[in-house]
């Protein structure tokens, strides 16, 4: 019986070779191709599932400077004449005592962002001159700043002012600069003599100071400043060179985002008063990056610049979509794996419904005593069924 259920099984499993091994396969590429498009739409989905960041950044570049170009903005006596911007008046016969100006970026900077609590990175570079004709003593000097967009140059602020706060105490000012300070004055440069550099906050009481002995100012000589404001290590650094090889390097630990707002006005400022001196700058290049959660949390007294980083909305959409697209698959291809199943359930179901036919038509049927008495008439002769090997 083992026997002929075994040949019977074989042979019908290679007799209906195509019925029974099609769902099978099919089975199988059903759940190949279900593995390798989940796998996918994962690849897809793990980017916009993760926090999307955006960086805001502001660069430039400008080996000179054209009045026609209007990325400066430009205030009182400052102008852009013969390819540099002149922060004081620059003509002798206009006279260069108590002149002022300021030369800023005509767009905002985004210095920190509330929502992710980031600061950014900045680093600007720029070649000036300070000429003071010949003429000793000479003043006021000019200072690289950051203030709250939007700012202007207030009344009263020439002399050693720089620009940047007014002998007016009623206006208040917040700001935060890099000085190159030409004329010492007793009440709040008490710590260093003569032509120096400071980093100044609210106040043109330098937070910290270094002698700029090298500068040179009556001969006009040419110089490189490098500021830089790392958000990691809150380091806001100063890096002054010249032609000759002469150094002077400052730093400062200070939070920006505790002092400034989130967009920034920035640029140059400079100032002359009883005595005078040229404030030109030849070049500036300028580079920032803030890393940001969105855009949505700008500020209603903040101008947000062109460059402005993308909404999410579109990126939300995908999201849902690719999601979707995922569950709609896993309902088509369960319902693909379920008739495969049912297939294939139906083909063993069938094989063992053959098999018992078989077995049923093959094996001698048994009999019970008393029916085999009953139909031979208690085993007559003329009622014989059959002879075997062993006898009747």
């Amino acid at each position: 019986m083992k026997l002929i259920h075994y040949y019977y099984e074989n042979n019908s499993y290679h007799d209906d070779d195509d019925d029974g091994l099609a769902p099978k396969l099919l089975l199988s590429a059903v759940l190949k191709m279900y593995t390798s498009t989940v796998l996918f739409l994962l690849i897809i989905i793990i980017p916009f599932a993760t926090p999307i960041s955006y960086y805001d950044n502001t660069t430039f570049e400008f080996p000179e400077f054209d009045p026609n170009n209007h990325d400066i903005l430009y205030e009182w006596n400052a102008s852009a004449s013969n390819g540099v911007i002149q922060l004081t008046t620059n003509q002798l016969d206009k006279g260069l005592n108590w002149s002022v100006g300021r030369a800023t970026y005509v767009k905002p900077m985004h210095l920190w962002d509330k929502a992710s609590g980031n600061v950014a990175d900045f680093n600007t570079h720029f070649s000036f001159v300070i000429d003071s004709q010949g003429k000793s003593p000479y003043a006021d000097g000019f200072a690289f700043f950051l203030a709250p967009n939007g700012s202007r140059l207030l009344p009263d602020s020439r002399g050693e002012n720089l620009g940047l706060v007014s002998n007016n105490s009623t206006n208040k000012s917040i700001f935060v600069a890099v000085e190159f300070d030409t004329y010492s004055n007793p009440q709040w440069d008490s710590a260093v003599v003569g032509d120096h550099v400071g980093i100044d906050v609210n106040s043109i009481k330098s937070e910290k100071s270094e002698q700029w002995w090298w500068s040179d100012i009556k001969k006009g000589k040419r110089a490189e400043a490098w500021i830089s404001y790392d958000s990691g290590t809150k380091n806001l650094s100063l890096l002054l060179t010249d032609d000759d090889g002469n150094v002077t390097s400052l730093y400062y630990i200070i939070h920006l985002n505790e002092y400034l707002p989130e967009w920034v006005t920035f640029g140059f400022s400079g100032a002359t008063g009883l005595y005078f001196e040229m404030h030109k700058i030849l070049s500036w290049n300028f580079s920032s990056s803030l890393q940001i959660a969105d855009d949505h949390h700008v500020t209603n007294n903040s101008t947000s610049p062109s460059h402005s980083p993308p909404t999410t909305s579109k990126n939300k959409i995908w999201l849902w979509v690719v999601l979707s697209a995922v569950a709609c698959f896993s309902v088509a291809a369960a319902l693909v794996w379920f008739g495969c199943w049912m297939k294939i359930g139906e083909r063993s179901s069938k094989n063992e419904d053959d098999i018992n036919e078989f077995e049923r038509a093959v094996v001698p049927r048994q009999f019970p005593y008393n029916e085999l008495v009953a139909a031979t008439n208690n085993f007559a002769d003329e009622k014989l069924l059959g002879e075997g090997g062993f006898g009747r």
